[in-house]
């Protein structure tokens, strides 16, 4: 079997562009058109043409490398085997038949054929012996093809050329996230980027949550939410600590789909992940007013603002419910303290239910 890499005179480990320099020059020194039709040259630029052909198409030359292996392989370990028990017998002195050795030996017949039999199952048991070494070494070679291709895409990917990186390792997930995001900061469809995210965590060596993540904002574009609501429970299974993950899940969960309880379960956990509790407690009490569960959220307003006043949206909020509470002065006076804030929406509440007052 031709060895390319010595017709190119590169070694195995050769990158591609140390491969494509090699050729680019042996095809200069080689070519027809520069030898006067030379024969010899003309073959030997055939043979540079073919081994580039090869070792240029990482599929080919992974296919390649797998060959090159076996063939070696099986031809050190035939000749092993050969040199052990594949002899040829030596002839027999024509004085051999006179020795009384050798005419004891043909009158035992039973002993001869059991010799026999003892050397075809040891042929045989050898055999497969070298069948399970040339599978070892041919299984040992692919493994390393491949590691030394992923190391290779990870050196590319490192460089931020994620495009080599997989033409080297197809099956490299931190790549197609590294091609996802881009695809989403040049702009294109949220189904786009989806599919490369699909893959980012298809071929994934360890499960991240920012894949998660990051195709959960994807859907949440395209406006499929309970989608969105899987892919986020499985980031923050994988990343507890990110309440940021936990209060969008909150949201979706409260805002989109009116699962009112697990979403209050999202914003206790958010809560307890370090999140801002007077933001948390705004979801949460409206999942709590969502469910006419008035004293609860009243709480949770309560505790909201006890952090920080500041927050304009849980004057509005808690105004609607003393005012579900029965409690109107109480619902006036927030409202009231939120039109002065800058809420615009409290001042057809504060017209109906607050002048006469």
């Amino acid at each position: 079997m031709e060895n390319h890499y010595h017709t190119l005179g590169v070694s195995f480990r050769a990158l591609p562009e140390e491969i494509k320099s090699a050729y680019k020059k042996l095809a200069l020194i080689y070519h027809p058109d520069k030898n006067q039709g030379s024969k010899t040259h003309e073959e030997r630029f055939k043979s540079i043409a073919a081994a580039y052909q090869i070792l240029s198409d990482p599929e080919k030359k992974n296919l390649y490398d797998l060959k090159l292996f076996y063939t070696t392989a099986a031809g050190q370990v035939g000749q092993n085997m050969a040199g052990v028990y594949g002899t040829t017998a030596s002839k027999v002195h024509k004085y051999a038949s006179r020795d009384p050795y050798f005419r004891r030996a043909n009158r035992t017949k039973e002993k001869s054929t059991s010799q026999t039999s003892f050397k075809s199952g040891f042929s045989i048991q050898n055999f497969a012996i070298a069948l399970l070494i040339m599978a070892s070494i041919a299984m040992s070679a692919l493994w390393f093809g491949d590691i030394m291709n992923h190391k290779t895409a990870q050196t590319h990917l490192d460089r931020g050329d994620f495009v080599t990186a997989l033409e080297f390792d197809p099956n490299f997930g931190e790549a197609y996230f590294a091609k996802a995001l881009h695809l989403k900061r040049i702009g294109l469809p949220a189904t786009s980027v989806i599919r490369e995210l699909d893959k980012a965590i298809k071929y994934a060596e360890r499960q991240k949550s920012d894949m998660y993540l990051s195709r959960a904002l994807e859907w949440i574009r395209e406006e499929e939410y309970g989608k969105a609501v899987n892919d986020l429970r499985v980031a923050s299974n994988l990343d507890p600590k990110s309440y940021n993950t936990l209060v969008l899940l909150a949201d979706l969960l409260n805002y989109n789909l009116g699962l009112y309880q697990e979403a209050e379960l999202s914003y206790k956990a958010a809560i307890d992940a370090g999140a801002s509790v007077s933001l948390v407690c705004l979801g949460w009490g409206l999942a709590q007013m969502k469910q006419k569960m008035y004293i609860e959220a009243l709480s949770t307003f309560n505790r909201g603002l006890k952090l920080d006043e500041s927050q304009v949206d849980l004057f509005y909020f808690r105004g609607l419910v003393f005012q579900a509470l029965n409690d109107s002065s109480a619902a006036c006076a927030d409202w009231d303290r939120a039109l002065n804030m800058g809420k615009e929406e409290a001042l057809p509440l504060f017209n109906q239910y607050c002048k006469l007052h």
